[in-house]
């Protein structure tokens, strides 16, 4: 590892040069710990719209206690999709921190030229918490229950 890459903690930087292809290599996001409901969870944070993009998408699984946090500089209708991924989400609703709906056991594509999945939010929202499927129901979470930042 280089002393840039060390001093940067890992993170990947993206470097533009005209009339050249961009490559970007991988990029840890930022992690918080979260409580919601009465359950603790770590999750890692995009908030930025190629995070965002990227989501969970390409790997393959998500640890049972952990997470993705979406969070969006307004709130809005985002559309979210299951494009690359291998295994079924829970995607939990949030506005202004607190549970407004419940897209569950959301199925990742049957085939690699399946048509995608796309889901949408119940209202405008300005967070999303991806988790494993099921793990709304198994943590006993509800409509407006609410989520907070964890030192």
């Amino acid at each position: 590892m280089s002393k840039l890459s060390r001093y940067l903690g890992g993170l990947s930087i993206v470097v533009i040069l005209a009339g050249c292809s961009v490559v970007q290599t991988n990029y840890v996001l930022p992690e918080r710990h979260i409580k919601i409901g009465l359950t603790e969870l770590t999750v890692e944070v995009a908030s930025a719209a190629v995070q965002q993009e990227k989501g969970l998408s390409g790997r393959q699984f998500l640890a049972r206690d952990r997470g993705m946090l979406f969070v969006f500089d307004k709130p809005g209708n985002y559309a979210f999709w299951m494009q690359d991924m291998n295994f079924p989400l829970d995607i939990i609703w949030l506005n202004n921190k607190k549970i407004v709906g419940v897209s569950a056991n959301v199925p990742p594509p049957t085939a690699p030229d399946a048509r995608v999945q796309t889901v949408l939010p119940p209202e405008e929202i300005d967070m999303v918490l991806e988790v494993n499927a099921g793990w709304f129901k198994n943590n006993y979470l509800r409509l407006g229950d609410t989520m907070e930042y964890l030192p």
